[in-house]
């Protein structure tokens, strides 16, 4: 008698890092801003997250080696520095995003972690090369005849010039859910509830400022910067000096239009 077929169950999700401080404020005005002034609803179908990838979405038949992998290679790393400069296209997949310069050291970890994530997936491995893009996506998919004007806007608004850290590698499941992170400067894995948790977040962000050497405001500033992230590019249409520039960027910068929201409201005024 011939025994019935066993299936195994596949399991989908894929490996990013999540930006944070300016980096994350940035990208999402500037998603919201292409939403509504073109009318595209790729990126904001859902909540966005501006994020990078590190695994592309794969299967595997258990997440928990998927895990155990982020885990293993994250314990070799702790402050992983990155920078956001301007921004790029994939013409042929219709895809704008804010352009990611890598460090050797993020290059390298996504090396690493795609080279041991490619035995524990079930289906084609994900490419190794180091010389594919890190980018953040800010509009796709439904663009259509939209690509080449949203392109010509995009490079019109402040262009980011921005430096931080990669801190916590983020582990997606079904229907980009987070299952987990692992946060490398806490060396510590962190469930979903703890990953989701200002509380957590603070201890991350006060552990980088004592391993940088600052200080740090207990978390009671949520719009303080990360370590290192301060610097603006002007406008390609600016000059370096011209007082009404320097102007113009300040109030645009989103640390100084919440204080100025702020006091506005701490005063009564609209």
């Amino acid at each position: 008698m011939q025994r019935p077929m066993t299936t195994t169950r596949m399991t989908s999700f894929y490996v990013d890092f999540r930006l944070g401080g300016y980096a994350k404020t940035h990208a999402l005005s500037l998603i919201w801003d292409v939403s509504r002034r073109f009318r595209v609803r790729g990126m904001t179908r859902r909540r966005p997250v501006p994020h990078v990838t590190l695994y592309p979405p794969s299967r595997t038949r258990n997440i928990r080696d998927v895990i155990n992998v982020v885990e293993r290679v994250g314990r070799k790393y702790t402050l992983v520095p990155y920078g956001i400069r301007g921004f790029g296209r994939f013409t042929d997949s219709r895809v704008i995003y804010l352009d990611i310069e890598a460090s050797s050291t993020l290059k390298q970890l996504r090396s690493e972690l795609a080279q041991e994530l490619n035995m524990v997936v079930q289906g084609p491995p994900a490419r190794t090369d180091l010389d594919f893009p890190f980018h953040a996506t800010i509009a796709f998919n439904d663009l259509g005849s939209k690509f080449e004007p949203i392109w010509d806007y995009v490079r019109t608004r402040q262009q980011p010039d921005i430096d931080q850290y990669l801190l916590r590698i983020t582990v997606l499941g079904e229907r980009s859910r987070i299952v987990c992170e692992y946060d490398l400067v806490l060396k510590q894995q962190l469930d979903r509830r703890q990953a989701l948790s200002r509380y957590w977040w603070t201890k991350t962000i006060a552990a980088t400022g004592r391993l940088r050497g600052g200080r740090y405001d207990g978390g009671r500033n949520v719009w303080r910067p990360l370590p290192g992230e301060t610097r603006w590019r002007p406008l390609p249409t600016e000059t370096r000096g011209s007082r009404a520039t320097a102007k113009q960027n300040i109030s645009r910068h989103p640390f100084i239009e919440k204080w100025v929201f702020n006091i506005k409201r701490a005063l009564g005024l609209k």
